[in-house]
């Protein structure tokens, strides 16, 4: 399973889903057998294959699995190196696809609190965030908001 994973990362570096979602879906099914749904490859399998998901537009499939990840990672530490942050964006980016934006803006500002411990205020990281996060506060016609939100993450040199 392992080896499959890391594989199927590889084809999703290049941009090749198509060819890791079969790889990962078996990651996924050896894992689970061998280790139980609460695990942290488990976890890391479901956050990849709604990363996949969510590059390919398939929402409710990525939803599934980021509720999954959640699920799955409130059971660890927070030694467990799973992407919190990662999973609250793609929620973020799901939710705003899925015209739930209230939902959207909790996941990205759970997501750009995270990202901004991790990467620092000013980094590409947060910019992304900060990106959705201005759409989100526009659907949701908040202006002052969605402005804040994008001007924010503007990079700085």
């Amino acid at each position: 399973a392992p080896m499959l994973f890391d594989y199927a990362s590889l084809l999703c570096n290049k941009r090749k889903y198509d060819d890791a979602m079969p790889l990962l879906e078996e990651a996924l099914r050896i894992q689970k057998a061998k280790m139980g749904l609460k695990d942290a490859c488990v976890a890391h399998t479901l956050l990849r294959m709604a990363e996949v998901n969510v590059f390919k537009k398939k929402f409710d499939a990525s939803l599934v699995a980021l509720e999954q990840v959640l699920f799955i990672s409130s059971s660890f530490d927070e030694n467990q190196a799973i992407d919190i942050s990662l999973c609250h964006y793609l929620l973020g980016i799901t939710y705003i696809a899925k015209e739930n934006h209230e939902k959207a803006v909790a996941s990205l500002l759970l997501s750009l609190e995270m990202r901004k411990v991790q990467f620092g205020p000013n980094s590409v990281e947060c910019a992304a965030v900060q990106d959705k996060l201005g759409k989100a506060y526009g659907k949701l016609r908040e202006f002052d908001k969605a402005l804040e939100s994008l001007v924010e993450g503007e990079p700085t040199q």
